[in-house]
């Protein structure tokens, strides 16, 4: 057996580092290598070093996400107006392909989906996406930066929030849209029914204005996590 045998691949050295929690054991192993490197090469434990320069380095966040848009009205159900979590889930499941991005793809979801159950619950969705190849998570303890998280690694975002009262005390009812980016003053949205009036609960327009429609942090997030760290969501991977 050589050292290539036994030596930290790219992936096993990422993981390793992922396990650190400032345990004192840790610490004590983590000084006994920066002894080590300061006998080796003491210009890696600079702050010029390269190495510092890139993990410091600010990536560049991406661009909106690509994704189709669909309109929850124009499903062939007779259920439109209550669709939003299927219309939603049926986008990213376009996103990756799995469906026509059309109204005949929006659809053929729907389809799917209601042999697994209703178009408010979440297995049905999850069923229907797991159908067609994908791997879905659900959650119901969603955060802004979990949100940031995977809009910044490219994954689009299903949110559930309260839409109707006003935003600083928002009520029930619940309706699903896709987050597909953000900036600074909040979320760019495919809403599924339209365009939120987001302030005071109401819709501003109903079956056109949500296609990339933008929904302020400060009276979006309220109603997505409405006690803090209990936001609704859901996203795919392949």
């Amino acid at each position: 057996m050589t050292i290539q045998d036994v030596q930290f691949s790219s992936d096993r050295w990422a993981q390793f580092w992922g396990a650190y929690k400032g345990e004192p054991q840790q610490r004590a192993g983590i000084e006994e290598l920066r002894q080590a490197i300061a006998q080796a090469d003491p210009a890696l434990l600079t702050e010029t070093a390269s190495w510092v320069e890139n993990f410091h380095k600010e990536q560049p966040r991406p661009a909106v996400i690509k994704v189709p848009y669909f309109n929850q009205l124009q499903m062939d159900d007779g259920q439109g107006w209550r669709d939003c979590f299927s219309t939603t889930c049926a986008m990213l499941a376009a996103w990756k392909g799995k469906v026509p991005a059309n109204t005949a793809g929006e659809n053929y979801y729907n389809h799917t989906r209601q042999r697994y159950g209703d178009s408010t619950v979440a297995a049905s969705q999850i069923g229907a996406l797991t159908e067609l190849g994908l791997k879905a998570t659900y959650a119901t303890n969603g955060t802004k930066a979990e949100l940031l998280k995977l809009l910044d690694l490219g994954i689009p975002v299903g949110t559930g929030i309260l839409h109707h009262g006003q935003a600083s005390s928002p009520t029930g009812g619940g309706h699903w849209m896709l987050i597909v980016g953000y900036d600074d003053q909040g979320v760019i949205a495919l809403d599924p029914y339209g365009e939120l009036n987001i302030s005071n609960g109401t819709w501003a327009q109903q079956g056109a204005g949500g296609d990339h429609v933008h929904y302020s942090w400060k009276n979006w997030l309220p109603r997505w996590e409405v006690a803090g760290g209990d936001g609704y969501c859901l996203w795919v991977e392949q």
